[in-house]
C-alpha cells in the first residue's frame, strides 16, 4: 500500500514536470521550436498523451523530426546504372 502511494506520487510529480515544460514550450515561437527539432503540434500531442507515455514524447518527436529532416536534405543515393544493388 505504501509502495503504491509513492508510485502514484512520483508519477504525478513527473507528469506535472512534463506539463510545466510543455506549457513553457508552447510560449515559444515556431522558429525557436524548429531550431530544437520540434513543432507546436508535437508539444500539443505530448500534452494530450497518456501520463505513462508523456515522459519521453518530446524527445521521441524530436528524434523523428530530425531524422525526417536529414532524409529530406540527403536523399539516399541511387545505385549506378548497370550494377546490381547489394
Amino acid at each position: 500500500m505504501l509502495t503504491q502511494f509513492f508510485t502514484r506520487l512520483l508519477s504525478a510529480m513527473a507528469q506535472a514536470r512534463v506539463r510545466r515544460c510543455a506549457r513553457k514550450m508552447l510560449q515559444l515561437d515556431d522558429y525557436i521550436l524548429r531550431d530544437i527539432g520540434l513543432t507546436q503540434n508535437d508539444v500539443v500531442q505530448c500534452l494530450g498523451s497518456q501520463p505513462h507515455k508523456a515522459e519521453g514524447c518530446l524527445p521521441e518527436s524530436r528524434m523523428r523530426n530530425l531524422e525526417t529532416a536529414a532524409l529530406a536534405d540527403h536523399p539516399p543515393a541511387a545505385a549506378p546504372a548497370g550494377h546490381l544493388a547489394a
